[in-house]
């Protein structure tokens, strides 16, 4: 004995989605392998891939610009470092010719 529908009618197969297609030449025609590809149509996975690349192009150009910019601030951090240096060595030649001692904390 068959389950009947809810209009009493029998279907033909269990699983009626497959049985229901277009036909080849119809405009709207899908393959079997993109109908039950997750609903991802090869276009779709174009699409990702692409968005992917565009995702990792923007991480790698975030990622030179952290870098330049690291690059600066340490360039510009050694020079205030360097000029600090200078200042306090021509500081204790001053004092050494003029016999002043002092303590550098």
């Amino acid at each position: 004995m068959q389950a009947k529908t809810r209009y009493g009618a029998n279907p033909p197969h269990q699983n009626t989605f497959t049985i229901i297609q277009a036909p080849k030449e119809a405009a709207i025609y899908i393959s079997e392998k993109e109908r039950f590809n997750n609903g991802k149509s090869e276009v779709d996975k174009d699409r990702e891939k692409k968005k992917l690349k565009e995702i990792h192009k923007i991480q790698k150009l975030k990622e030179e610009n952290a870098r330049i910019s690291h690059n600066a601030y340490m360039k510009d951090y050694l020079y205030q470092e360097k000029d600090i240096y200078s200042q306090l060595q021509r500081t204790k030649k001053l004092y050494q010719y003029e016999n002043v001692y002092f303590i550098i904390y």
